[in-house]
């Protein structure tokens, strides 16, 4: 699982140290995210895809 904090480019609603806080205690990755200028939407999508090949035994 990750969360993903997204919409960065705009006004935060969500500190940092509270998002990080919650991935931690769900113990999953956290990244934040721009669908509007791309921020990490590509290292969330590798991140995901890396997760689904582990738990199939491909990687």
């Amino acid at each position: 699982m990750i969360l993903l904090g997204n919409k960065v480019d705009l006004e935060r609603e969500v500190e940092v140290e509270e998002a990080e806080d919650l991935a931690q205690r769900l113990s999953c990755d956290y990244l934040e995210t721009s669908a509007l200028t791309g921020i990490n939407v590509e290292e969330a999508f590798k991140k995901i895809a890396r997760a689904c090949l582990q738990d199939v035994g491909v990687i």
